[in-house]
């Protein structure tokens, strides 16, 4: 078993494994600090990370060789489970962590690149605000309308478009539980900027719709919407996609508005590009050492 999970298990698995490893030991380490900010017994949660760990490996184990398609649509997408599922669980797990807020420090880097002129600069016209909240709204189907094509042509081309998109969500993660900050829209007075207002109706409704979903998240560094938005316009014009110029306009749409609607500190929007370019350029030399040393699954 070991030896075949050794065969088998490529970049995509390993960045994965070593992610659910740096959680299970950040929950291991402070759960008293989990047991007082959650209903259930913290214990639940260094389970749970313990068995998801067991479980991508006895996957990647049983599917690699397995001829039925759905074990092996299962050993490709089953980080459509757990990328939602780490990202959720950092509601909890930030405040233990790193319990002060970091927007200090993001306020200061930002008014020295002129980012809160910037901010202060930017028109507030309702229809590009609801333009624009449509665009971050569908950030979510930027990876379906990415990934899924690339999954029918072939393994070649979902796998870098899927290391790109993994270790910008990964890395960004980990910013967030280094770097934990609720974001722009609450230092608007500190900024000098007004908001995008009240009046558009459609970014207001979604807008209540998002922060029901998502709660009180301390995720403004770096933008994860910037870095998977870059990645999927890279994904899309590398392989000549053909929904290509339907994805790019909102990807940049969606990259734009985390700073238009004062969601993220211009350093986030910055920070959140490169690192989308970084894990573009070192998911492809990541593969292709794998390659070297065998084939795909």
């Amino acid at each position: 078993m070991i030896d075949r999970i050794r065969r088998q298990i490529d970049p995509i698995d390993a960045i994965t494994l070593a992610y659910l490893a740096l959680l299970l030991g950040l929950v291991a380490t402070h759960l008293p600090e989990l047991d007082a900010r959650m209903s259930l017994p913290a214990w639940l949660l260094l389970v749970t990370h313990g068995a998801s760990l067991v479980l991508v490996l006895l996957l990647v184990a049983r599917a690699s060789e397995a001829r039925s398609r759905i074990w092996r649509a299962c050993r490709h997408w089953y980080l459509v489970l757990l990328v939602p599922t780490f990202y959720k669980q950092l509601l909890v797990i930030i405040p233990a962590v790193r319990p002060a807020d970091m927007d200090w420090v993001l306020l200061r880097l930002d008014a020295a690149i002129g980012g809160d002129a910037l901010v202060r600069s930017l028109p507030s016209w309702d229809p590009l605000t609801d333009v624009l909240c449509l665009c971050w709204s569908c950030y979510a189907l930027l990876p379906f309308l990415t990934l899924v094509p690339l999954y029918r042509r072939g393994l070649d081309e979902f796998r870098p478009a899927l290391l790109a998109m993994l270790i910008g969500w990964l890395v960004c993660y980990v910013g967030y539980i280094l770097c934990p900050a609720i974001g722009m829209g609450y230092y608007l007075d500190r900024v000098g900027a007004q908001g995008t207002g009240s009046s558009a109706t459609v970014a207001v409704n979604l807008k209540s719709v998002f922060d029901v979903l998502e709660g009180k998240m301390r995720d403004s560094y770096p933008s994860g919407h910037t870095a998977v938005a870059v990645a999927a316009i890279w994904a899309n014009f590398r392989f000549r996609l053909s929904l290509r110029w339907v994805v790019a306009p909102i990807a940049v749409g969606t990259a734009l508005a985390t700073v238009y609607l004062r969601y993220h500190y211009v350093v986030d929007f910055l920070a959140g590009g490169v690192l989308g370019l970084a894990g573009i350029a070192f998911g492809e030399a990541l593969l292709r050492r794998c390659r070297r040393r065998r084939p795909l699954l």
